[in-house]
């Protein structure tokens, strides 16, 4: 399969600009005597000019185009991280990693996760991630948001979606209303940065770096330098999606770790995404039942459902449509704890080995916050879990997270199909959200209603079929229970790229990261090198999860128990 609109990624650059280019990376260098930069010290290039930077890394600006289809226009860097191989005599080249989001620091994941990354696909492989356009260090960078003055009740747009009743949802439309108008505003204009975020531009973008790889030392010692070997995760997964049905000649080592449905994406409308939140909640129980008191302080009872039951008698306290209803003056208070327990359950729901201790807590101080609705009660329990999680926080350079991101990409993606609906005409799909997920379920629709108030249209989005004949086999990976990716959407995709193989995980979170499953781990490292796919040897087994606890069996087999099932069938009843 051809890819359609396929751009020329080669282009040809004036003497001058390279002589100019060289002379500025010297000139850097020897105005540093530290030997550590950062990248505003760094000067974009077109070739790739590595610099040693945040004690044990390496980082370049990879200079670019800002639309593809005007290659003397304005231009826009491209920042790079990398761990360096450690087996240069078995040197294979790079693989390139995206973090998700979208609009997620490619640098921080290096920065929390390269080596760990490269002792799974090998140590003979550098490993390299970058900031996407418009995010993080990339310049220009996408910078808009609502000035505090503006909002009346003010919350975090990034991690607190809308709440229950629609009042709540007004106010959260009109906020996402005005982002999107001041984003437009600073960096709507095709000479700005807002119409360049597709995911076809950074597509692109990363032909640009496989090519300029290719022409470095270590590009010309690998064969086949100018295919891409890479690891996506969640959104990543769409990213690579959308590069292999662009480019599938240019498929090298290719993983699409935590998979999203690119038809569902693209559509605006994201159906396919919380299927097993609850699923993953609910299995809380099970491991706080098996890990009992001393692992998990939430345990009460004999079984799983008698800790469910413990959890429900609180959370049905939080009730704000009936206070709101009564008049009560603590209505908006409860409204916005309601939010954040609930946030807070799905953030932890990621990452279960590491975070249901956190869900412990949060239970804990459910508990205490119901007893006493304070705005200090509810920061206390907030404080508290802060204090646990900073025990074992990994490093991160900085930190650009900011909502803008995510509309300008995923929102250009979706080209303009559900700007300017009306919340009227959103309904029909935030209640299916709802039925999907008690948990999520008014969260999930940051996405759509962000997507409902974007007027900043991407000019390059790609809309051709997902699906290619790609030169490699692509390696799908999922967990079994993901709560935002669910392996149905890997079970669809393998039937869309040629001989793509499916690697299966038994295990809670999302992506193969939260599991640090062993069995795939090493599949995944035989892949990157060797190409070798799992073939009918396509399952790995459940192992220590959450507590330390091993469960016994599956945990498809856990999910048809009877306590499952019952708190499965109680927590549907929380909709409310």
């Amino acid at each position: 399969m051809k890819p359609a609109n396929k751009p020329s990624c080669s282009y040809s650059i004036p003497l001058k600009r390279v002589f100019l280019q060289l002379a500025t990376a010297t000139l850097v260098s020897s105005f540093n005597t530290s030997q550590q930069f950062n990248f505003t010290e760094i000067t974009p290039t077109t070739n790739l000019v590595w610099f040693p930077c945040y004690s044990n890394f390496s980082c370049a600006k990879l200079d670019a185009p800002l639309d593809y289809t005007e290659l003397s226009g304005p231009r826009v860097s491209i920042p790079l991280i990398k761990v360096t191989a450690k087996d240069p005599v078995n040197y294979r080249g790079m693989v390139l990693t995206n973090p998700g989001g979208p609009g997620s620091s490619g640098i921080n994941q290096i920065a929390q996760s390269g080596e760990t990354f490269q002792s799974i696909v090998g140590a003979n492989y550098d490993i390299i991630s970058f900031d996407p356009r418009g995010v993080g260090f990339a310049s220009p960078m996408l910078d808009c948001s609502i000035p505090t003055s503006t909002s009346k009740r003010r919350r975090s747009i990034q991690i607190q979606g809308p709440q229950l009743n629609n009042s709540i949802y007004e106010d959260y439309f009109v906020e996402y209303t005005e982002l999107g108008s001041i984003c437009n505003s600073e960096a709507g204009g095709l000479g700005n940065i807002g119409p360049h975020m597709t995911t076809a531009d950074n597509v692109r973008d990363m032909v640009t770096i496989v090519d300029a790889f290719a022409q470095t030392t270590d590009g010309r010692r690998v064969e086949d330098a100018s295919l891409l070997n890479f690891w996506g995760f969640s959104y990543g997964s769409y990213l690579g999606e959308t590069f292999a049905s662009m480019f599938p000649e240019r498929i090298g080592r290719f993983v699409l770790d935590g998979v999203i449905d690119p038809e569902d994406y693209t559509s605006g409308l994201t159906l396919k995404n919380i299927l097993h939140m609850d699923d993953v909640f609910a299995l809380f129980f099970v491991y706080c039942n098996i890990a009992g008191p001393d692992e998990c302080p939430y345990y009460t009872g004999r079984t799983a459902l008698d800790i469910y039951e413990r959890f429900e008698a609180s959370f049905w306290k939080l009730n704000p449509k009936y206070a709101i209803s009564q008049g009560w003056q603590n209505a908006t208070l409860m409204q916005s704890t309601l939010t954040t327990i609930k946030t807070d359950i799905w953030q932890f729901n990621y990452s279960p080995t590491k975070s249901f201790p956190y869900t412990s807590t949060l239970g804990l101080g459910l508990e205490r916050i119901v007893e006493n609705l304070t705005a200090e009660s509810v920061a206390d329990v907030v404080a508290e879990i802060a204090a646990q999680q900073a025990e074992t926080t990994t490093v991160t350079i900085e930190n650009f997270s900011q909502p803008a991101l995510s509309s300008a990409i995923w929102c250009s993606d979706v080209g303009g199909t559900t700007y300017n609906s009306t919340l009227e005409e959103l309904e029909p799909w935030l209640q299916t959200l709802q039925n999907q997920s008690v948990i999520a379920g008014e969260l999930w629709s940051f996405i759509g209603i962000g997507c409902a108030t974007w007027p900043v249209l991407g000019k390059s989005r790609y809309q051709g079929k997902f699906r290619g004949e790609t030169q490699n086999p692509i390696l799908f990976v999922s967990n079994t229970f993901d709560p935002v990716t669910p392996i149905e959407n890997s079970r669809k995709m393998i039937n869309y790229f040629k001989d793509a193989q499916l690697l299966a995980i038994d295990g809670i979170g999302h992506t193969s990261q939260a599991t640090n499953n062993s069995c795939a781990s090493t599949k995944i490292g035989a892949y990157f090198q060797s190409g070798a796919l799992p073939g009918e040897n396509n399952f790995c087994e459940l192992e220590a999860g959450p507590f330390g606890v091993i469960v016994p069996g599956s945990l498809e087999r856990i999910q048809r128990g009877n306590d499952l099932q019952l708190i499965k069938e109680r927590m549907s009843r929380l909709r409310r």
